[in-house]
């Protein structure tokens, strides 16, 4: 089933999605089924579910920074932000953000060094959506 019908993700605008939308819900579905969440929830024998969810999508393109934990809360993961593609019927997990982009003593420089380096490699993506700081 085709839920959307995407513009082309140069001349995308870049929207938040509502709480509760069905592509919001899509969207976090399908990072709840890719690694690391789907071995966390094998793992924990429960749903990981997400707070503080943030998801700029354009197009065909998501970045997203959501910080997992379980359904029960007794277990809290570090954040995980990174970039999503549409693609095959599913929303797929580009990149993560790493933590050698936030490790050493000038994080700033760390995150922007693999920003452009996940931006040199996704060119089509809009140009926007990966925010300049994490």
């Amino acid at each position: 089933m085709t839920l959307l019908s995407f513009a082309t993700a140069r001349g995308a605008e870049i929207t938040a999605t509502a709480p509760g939308s069905p592509l919001r819900k899509t969207i976090l579905d399908d990072l709840r089924a890719a690694e690391p969440t789907a071995s966390m929830q094998k793992e924990k024998k429960q749903k990981i579910v997400f707070d503080n969810v943030t998801l700029r999508v354009a197009g065909d393109w998501v970045w997203f920074a959501v910080a997992p934990r379980t359904v029960d809360s007794q277990w809290h993961s570090e954040p995980l932000s990174g970039l999503l593609h549409f693609s095959t019927g599913h929303w797929r997990v580009v990149a993560y953000v790493n933590d050698k982009a936030s490790a050493a003593g000038k994080p700033e420089k760390g995150y922007e060094a693999w920003r452009a380096e996940l931006l040199k490699k996704n060119p089509e993506r809009p140009p926007d959506l990966v925010p300049k700081q994490e």
